[in-house]
């Protein structure tokens, strides 16, 4: 089964319990902290191991998340690993540099349920039909911010052969 990692501030705990919801009923398994931690548990390894046997990381951006340092190194620990990274955002913010060459969702609000089908597509997901893991031939390249919509992140650009006058 496809697991997804979410990577939230707690303050936005309504909002992440809603996304946990909706990712299961289409055949997701969810790891978040809340639930996936017993008591006694060195939460930091737990955290750790959660990230390493996801195959896509999400990051919901708000104020609150994009203040913590703990969303900062998750992120930058499934990134270290090359985890499939899918922004999502939930609530205006400024973005931090950690995270400026990958496009979000935009989830604010009453987008939430119109963009819902692009984040399962993002995770896998057909959007109607079962989860299903990517292997690495079919994993979605991320495109970057600003760039066009040829230009692939990780993929270096080919030089344009140019006519001379």
């Amino acid at each position: 089964m496809t697991q997804v990692f979410i990577s939230y501030s707690r303050k936005d705990l309504a909002f992440v319990e809603t996304l946990v919801k909706d990712l299961e009923a289409f055949g997701l398994e969810v790891w978040q902290d809340l639930t996936d931690m017993g008591g006694g548990s060195r939460w930091g390894t737990e955290i750790q191991n959660g990230i390493q046997n996801s195959q896509y990381f999400i990051t919901v951006l708000s104020p609150n998340s994009v203040a913590s340092q703990w969303v900062e190194r998750e992120f930058l620990y499934a990134e270290g690993l090359g985890k499939q990274i899918v922004p999502i955002l939930y609530k205006p913010c400024g973005l931090p540099l950690w995270i400026m060459n990958i496009n979000y969702i935009d989830m604010q609000g009453e987008n939430y349920q119109r963009r819902l089908p692009e984040l399962l597509r993002a995770l896998g997901v057909q959007p109607g039909g079962a989860a299903r893991r990517e292997g690495p031939a079919d994993a979605q390249v991320g495109r970057v911010r600003g760039a066009p919509p040829g230009k692939k992140k990780g993929v270096p650009s080919t030089p344009k052969k140019r006519a001379w006058l």
